[in-house]
């Protein structure tokens, strides 16, 4: 490990996509999608976050998490991408060489029938 600061905060990760020039609205959903998932984490191992410590097989146990509780596919979707954009903020913050939650694979999504008159 270096000494680089890792977003350990909603605030680090924040400025992160201040930074990646996110719209406001998408910097409050994905804030709010962290805190879930926070929850989520801390719920399910009895301790705190330790945003470092997030690995591909906490990200694949949410998605299989979501999907039991029969979350849309385009929930899940946007869920693990806030997941992926708060693994590359520590990349970005040097922790990480890879993002490890790139590795995890999206829901397929249902096309919608069309719609007749």
């Amino acid at each position: 490990m270096n000494n680089r600061t890792i977003p350990n905060s909603l605030s680090d990760f924040k400025r992160y996509l201040i930074e990646q020039d996110r719209s406001e609205r998408t910097v409050q959903a994905y804030l709010s999608d962290l805190s879930k998932f926070v929850a989520w984490f801390e719920q399910v191992n009895g301790q705190p976050f330790d945003p470092p410590t997030l690995t591909a097989i906490d990200a694949r146990e949410y998605r299989a998490h979501l999907i039991d509780m029969k979350a849309a596919p385009a929930t899940i979707n946007r869920l693990l991408a806030t997941l992926r954009s708060f693994g590359e903020s520590t990349v970005q913050a040097g922790y990480w060489v890879a993002n490890p939650i790139n590795a995890i694979r999206g829901v397929d999504e249902q096309p919608h029938a069309p719609k007749w008159l």
